[in-house]
């Protein structure tokens, strides 16, 4: 916001060299709401107590349950942390995520996400064991992103649009998943929102400026959604 506070007294000089960097500046706004969610998304991964993240090639199909819904497979281990070279995954249909953009056959590579089952957690009665170690798979990915991890980039992407009702965040009281975090980053989102409309108005004249302000409110309100996860993430709060 600094940036266009400072490109006021040129902007209304019509240099040419403050426009030269009013375009830059909005290149490279443009770039990064662009890209930092993506790299957010890859740098911070929230940690599952106990869950496996390997890569693994499907080698047989061993069983379902009576709808079909819940299928074990017998995999082996390609690369990345796994309870064994080889073992089984149960993959749930209606529950795993990422399931229906991957087809699980033999053959197949893929990364799938989840913690160890055993019997005294998974009772038999509603599982199927096979005497290999074995994970109960959340997620799945063949390419690309996890599902979490695009659940998260387009929380990101909408958080300009998300963060209009900040203010109205600000009324919830604490707790039910409200936090103190919570409370502080939606004032700063008030604020923000209060700036991004007094640079607006005042700059109103000036198209470039007016889309440097809401491109630097966009980009801001996206940084200040991640710091949010990021705590959430170390503190689980």
């Amino acid at each position: 916001m600094y940036c266009i506070i400072w490109l006021m007294g040129w902007r209304k000089k019509c240099d040419p060299r403050a426009t030269m960097k009013l375009k830059a500046i909005i290149i490279l706004l443009a770039i990064a709401i662009v890209l930092v969610p993506l790299v957010v998304v890859q740098v911070i991964r929230p940690h599952q107590l106990g869950a496996y993240a390997p890569k693994v090639r499907v080698t047989k199909f061993l069983d379902q349950n009576s709808k079909g819904l819940l299928k074990y497979f017998l995999v082996e281990r390609v690369e990345g942390e796994a309870p064994g070279d080889t073992f089984v995954i149960a993959v749930q249909y209606n529950f795993s995520e990422g399931i229906s953009s991957v087809e699980v056959k033999d053959g197949q590579i893929l990364w799938v996400q989840g913690p160890l089952m055993t019997e005294e957690i998974y009772h038999p009665e509603y599982h199927l064991f096979f005497g290999y170690p074995q994970i109960y798979v959340y997620q799945v990915k063949g390419r690309g992103l996890w599902p979490d991890q695009l659940i998260k980039m387009r929380e990101f992407y909408l958080s300009p649009f998300t963060s209009l009702i900040a203010p109205i965040g600000l009324l919830l009281p604490l707790g039910d998943g409200h936090s103190l975090t919570d409370n502080l980053v939606l004032a700063v989102k008030t604020i923000l929102l209060g700036l991004t409309a007094f640079l607006t108005i005042r700059l109103r004249r000036y198209w470039g400026n007016v889309i440097l302000i809401l491109l630097s409110y966009s980009f801001l309100a996206m940084i200040l959604t991640a710091v949010a996860w990021w705590v959430w993430v170390i503190t689980g709060r």
